[in-house]
């Protein structure tokens, strides 16, 4: 492996053993970068997957891509990436994840060992996840990132086909801006109401972030339905939702709206948006599909975007 290790001079890893080798080059005060895209189709079958262990203090993917992860341990914990408890603060830029499937008891993108605030930027996270148990309270490891983890995001996407059979968090800690969520969620549980405890983020701040969200109705017509997006300690600020079910299903947006929001109300298909609070439901404008696309209207609601009428 070619470089010292520093900042200026990462570690270059070009092979998936490299990776590996992160483990016992890397530490505090590391820099890994990636130069050339990575196949884990050779790699050995789902039971056997080891997580990425993220030993260091960053990690420039340089715009190339970790494909075909499959990680799967029906009994147990899995994830794709793991952050040792020696590492407090982690970047990543510009990596790409495409097509990793995880399945687990319990399972998440990220998990760390400790408290560690992770700085994602212009990352793009592709993957497919299962899991099979309950959870049991709002302290539970995310789908994206363990609950210990404080995660930083910037001008990333996340492309996630999600099954379970109860909602799962994403995040608990962070701040998102200017990113993209695409999630299709099969559930065969939902919370029973707009109060209950589960929900995609907790103490996270959202800003200029769109959502687009499918619902998929695994449970029946004869319980009620609810999908929560945010708890009240989520903030959004110029966010775009894109939510559709085609069963009747409650999408509760969550959390404060502190500027202008809005949601495609001609594309919900039978899905229901409401909010929790009700001070700043004004805040949350449902438009037509025309009016979405309108950058001058936009504009003209308080909505902060670029271009002109479409």
């Amino acid at each position: 492996m070619t470089g010292t290790g520093t900042k200026l001079d990462p570690y270059i890893i070009l092979t998936a053993a490299d990776l590996r080798l992160m483990e016992t080059l890397g530490g505090s005060g590391v820099y890994f970068a990636l130069g050339a895209n990575i196949d884990f189709c050779p790699e050995p079958n789902s039971a056997e997957f080891q997580p990425i262990l993220l030993n260091c203090s960053g990690l420039d993917g340089r715009g190339y891509y970790l494909r075909n992860i499959l990680a799967g341990i029906p009994g147990g914990s899995i994830s794709v990436f793991a952050i040792p408890a020696e590492i407090g603060e982690l970047s990543i830029t510009d990596l790409n994840l495409e097509n990793a499937v995880i399945r687990g008891r319990s399972a998440t993108l990220f998990r760390s060992a400790g408290t560690c605030t992770l700085e994602l930027y212009h990352c793009q996270f592709l993957y497919m996840m299962s899991v099979y148990t309950n959870v049991s309270g709002g302290n539970e490891d995310g789908f994206f990132a363990s609950c210990d983890l404080t995660v930083n995001m910037e001008l990333c996407t996340v492309a996630a086909r999600l099954n379970w059979n109860q909602q799962r968090m994403c995040m608990r800690w962070g701040t998102i801006k200017s990113c993209q969520f695409r999630l299709e969620v099969e559930s065969s549980r939902m919370n029973s109401s707009i109060g209950a405890t589960w929900a995609f983020f907790r103490y996270v701040t959202i800003t200029d972030t769109c959502f687009f969200i499918k619902l998929n109705d695994l449970i029946g017509p004869t319980v009620s339905k609810v999908m929560r997006i945010a708890y009240t300690e989520t903030t959004f600020a110029n966010c775009y939702f894109v939510i559709r079910s085609d069963t009747e299903i409650t999408a509760c947006i969550g959390g404060a709206i502190s500027s202008p929001c809005f949601y495609d109300a001609e594309s919900v298909g039978s899905a229901v948006i409401t909010k929790t609070y009700t001070s700043d439901n004004y805040r949350l404008l449902g438009l037509t599909t025309a009016q979405c696309k309108n950058a001058e209207y936009l504009r003209s609601v308080g909505f902060v975007c670029g271009g002109g009428e479409s």
